[in-house]
């Protein structure tokens, strides 16, 4: 992966986008190798996967729980919430890659490549 870098003036949004996208991409990631927020996000991510899986199993188990059931929505609206940011950040990051460079054709692009839908 090598970001695509255009010199349009402005360096403060652009430089916030480069490490907004170097963060998406992975600690293991040859653009981010000991980013900490890199891994933050990466250990999040399969941590709400794996306790979703969990609580699903649970869910089709047990009997109906009100307490339970409010728990478990409110871990779905948390999970939901982070799913979507991780998603537009991965989204309007994703023209630092060369291959999606272009602003609204890369993006659209990449959206509907195979792993991204």
């Amino acid at each position: 992966l090598t970001p695509h870098r255009p010199d349009k003036g402005l360096s403060a949004y652009f430089s916030w986008r480069l490490w907004c996208w170097q963060v998406m991409a992975g600690p293991t990631s040859d653009v981010s190798q000991s980013n900490f927020p890199a891994k933050v996000v990466e250990v999040t991510s399969l941590t709400l996967i794996v306790v979703n899986a969990v609580l699903i199993a649970i869910d089709s188990s047990t009997p109906d729980s009100s307490v339970f059931d409010r728990c478990y929505f409110f871990f779905e609206l948390l999970s939901v919430a982070f799913f979507s940011l991780e998603y537009a950040l991965r989204l309007w990051t994703a023209v630092e890659e060369a291959e999606y460079a272009a602003p609204l054709h890369g993006r659209v692009r990449w959206a509907l490549s195979p792993l991204n839908l």
